[in-house]
């Protein structure tokens, strides 16, 4: 194999960085495939840890998280797959059997999550581009994304890439509505995604995907169990041409060439049943690179612009063995994470007069965690985390012959504190958690919450809950970004109250619904405005609010077939003038139908959303995309599966945001997928 597959819609000046990124590459993979192929020529037979059970099944209700959260999977699951609900439903966990049956080399993160009516992706050009995530009336910046516990938010622009990570490798999506800035930190004050990855029920996998871009995917994964030890190893390629056909905002037909992108990385997750603990551990690496066609209203600023980069995560958590402490079974736990990125963007001809602009980032974030959880009696749950995260970002900025090196750096000290109590036979339940973040001679952020739910049957529950959440100002809204694109030293942190009413009823394996109404005050936000006609500044916004409605119902009409709706209202707005904020679904609804036979996997889905969106020149304009994709999947032969997505069925143009990235129409994926249990 020569490195041209490798090299799909990279310009030669990008050569000398990609041989460093691909010669980094095949060494890696020359020693991951030497440590695969000696498991596959040694491999036992598949056996569970009866001994210790190690490796719990990800459906165990102890290894989800709760307090607020709605839970979702890859692709829905059949009824008879379902787990039955918790003895507590007060609670409030929304909790389902993981399917990723459904689920292929070419399935995008992107796809997954804007099923979702909670949420809205921000695309910027199609396949493998960068995508972000917004919520309830909070931008990107303010929602937090997790992958195995690391937080994936870049520390200079605040925001999460969705197109890093294959959603292939996920068993299940945690999708927290409101701030989870007591759990995790200031970063989560609009929201909270925890992606999760668990060893999958297949022993081997191998699948790929064509798509009509000239997409390619693949996928291979092997899983393995042993003694006290267990190995999933992924590796994962995936390439796209990019170019398609769109409308301007003037209704004229143009080409979007120069927007081709590929990614490559590996995976490593291993468990370990040491005699005091079980160790954890997951390393994730990814290659990345793609070219910018730039925005509709100025495509030539942008014509030539490309971006390249790295991601790499590191996790290791250890699980001590409980023990007693007086009247309450302790069990303690120790988690070192370190995220590293690298980020490479050039322009051989910015906007600004035409001249050659490019950034470097190389970004260190290495946090260390030690948890302790109290167990009082069957009802009483308490607990204590200490933590401390060290962050650093080192940039060059190059214009022209001008350049620019910087380095900044913060130690953050967390204090993390949980009660958790249940009363009347689990009907009542509390939940009171709180989060100091201090950074030394600088600044802290605090965000308590308190909730409380009531759920007198199994089928009925009612929970409320309040928070206060900090966001403290990322690098780049602190200090210098580009020439164009200016921090601000004197930003005060971001603030928000937020309230939530939850009413669910829900018969097990048949239906449920669930109504939640929210209401979201937001002080000082942080986002950069124009101050001069080229030149942006972070500044902090005046008061905002954002409230409105959720609803989400699934009902289960027999054995294999089922239907979902959800439907968010959202009213989101700055104060002073009572401007609504873009981009941000007044009205989204989704729908979704599936029909799961023996020897074949049929869905339908819809989504229509309505909002304002906003172009560079701070005019509004309204956004009302619908959308239709559709999923068929058929088993051929034993453990061959043939699959079919098409998305955006309708052709629908608004769901091009043509003022500014134009986005493709109909799409289609095909792919074959070959597993051993």
């Amino acid at each position: 194999m020569t490195l041209s597959f490798y090299r799909v819609n990279v310009r030669r000046s990008e050569v000398g960085i990609l041989y460093y990124h691909c010669r980094l590459f095949f060494r890696l993979m020359i020693i991951w495939g030497a440590a695969l192929g000696s498991a596959l020529f040694c491999l036992y037979p598949k056996t569970v840890f009866a001994q210790n059970a190690l490796i719990q099944p990800y459906t165990d209700e102890s290894s989800l998280p709760a307090n607020d959260i709605f839970i979702l999977d890859t692709i829905q699951t059949s009824a008879a797959e379902e787990s039955t609900p918790p003895a507590a439903r007060a609670t409030f966990e929304h909790k389902r059997q993981i399917d990723t049956s459904t689920s292929t080399a070419a399935s995008a993160l992107s796809d997954l999550l804007e099923g979702e009516s909670l949420l809205r992706v921000q695309d910027s050009g199609g396949r493998l581009q960068r995508q972000t995530l917004s919520m309830r009336g909070s931008a990107a910046q303010d929602i937090l994304l997790t992958y195995h516990g690391i937080t994936l938010n870049s520390l200079s622009w605040a925001s999460a890439d969705l197109s890093l990570i294959p959603a292939k490798l996920l068993s299940h999506a945690v999708i927290t509505p409101s701030s989870g800035s007591e759990k995790n930190g200031s970063g989560a004050i609009g929201g909270l995604i925890e992606l999760e990855s668990a060893f999958p029920t297949n022993n081997i996998e191998i699948s790929t995907s064509v798509g009509s871009l000239k997409d390619l995917a693949l996928f291979g994964r092997k899983t393995f169990f042993l003694p006290s030890f267990a190995a999933d190893i992924a590796l994962f390629a995936d390439t796209t041409a990019g170019d398609f056909e769109y409308m301007d905002a003037q209704n004229t037909r143009h080409m979007r060439t120069h927007n081709g992108a590929w990614r490559y990385g590996t995976q490593i997750h291993l468990l370990f049943d040491a005699q005091a603990a079980s160790i954890d551990f997951l390393l994730y690496t990814a290659l990345f690179s793609r070219e910018i066609a730039g925005l509709a209203e100025f495509p030539e600023a942008y014509a030539h612009a490309s971006e390249t980069g790295a991601l790499v995560l590191a996790s290791a958590q250890a699980d001590f063995i409980p023990f007693e402490l007086g009247k309450s079974e302790t069990d303690l736990s120790l988690t070192v994470n370190h995220r590293y990125t690298q980020d490479i963007y050039d322009n051989p001809r910015a906007f600004l007069g035409q001249r050659r602009f490019s950034t470097h980032y190389n970004e260190n974030d290495t946090s260390i965690q030690l948890n302790a959880n109290f167990h009082y009696a069957t009802s009483f749950l308490t607990t204590i985390q200490l933590a401390y995260d060290y962050q650093r970002v080192d940039a060059q900025h190059l214009v022209m012959l001008s350049e620019q090196t910087t380095s900044h750096n913060r130690h953050i000290l967390s204090l993390r504190a949980e009660e958790s109590a249940s009363f009347f036979d689990d009907t009542l339940s509390t939940f009171l958690g709180l989060r100091l973040d201090i950074l030394p001679h600088d600044d802290f952020a605090f965000s308590p919450r308190l909730s409380i739910g009531y759920a007198p049957t199994y089928w009925f529950s009612l929970k409320a809950s309040a928070a206060y959440a900090t966001r403290l100002p990322a690098f780049d809204e602190r200090y210098l970004r580009t020439e164009s694109i200016r921090g601000n030293e004197s930003l005060s942190k971001q603030t928000a109250f937020l309230a939530d009413v939850i009413l669910r009823f829900d018969i097990p394996n048949h239906f449920f619904v669930e109504i939640s109404g929210f209401y979201h005050l937001h002080r000082d936000l942080i986002r950069f405005l124009p101050i001069t006609a080229y030149m942006y500044e972070a500044q902090n916004l005046p008061l905002s609010q954002a409230h409105g409605l959720d609803l989400q119902t699934e009902l289960t009409l027999w054995r294999h077939f089922h239907l979902s709706l959800g439907y968010t209202w959202n009213a989101s707005f700055v104060r002073e003038g009572h401007l609504p904020i873009p981009g941000i679904p007044t009205h989204k609804l989704t729908a979704r139908a599936r029909l799961l036979l023996e020897y074949s996997d049929l869905w339908l889905q819809a989504t229509y959303s309505a909002h304002i969106a906003q172009n560079l020149s701070g005019q509004y304009a309204r956004h009302n995309p619908f959308r239709l994709d559709a999923h068929a999947a058929l088993m051929l032969y034993n453990h061959l599966r043939l699959t079919l997505d098409i998305h955006n069925i309708t052709n629908d143009r608004e769901s091009e945001d043509f003022r500014q990235y134009p986005l493709p129409g109909i799409t289609a994926m095909a792919g074959l997928e070959l597993t051993w249990d």
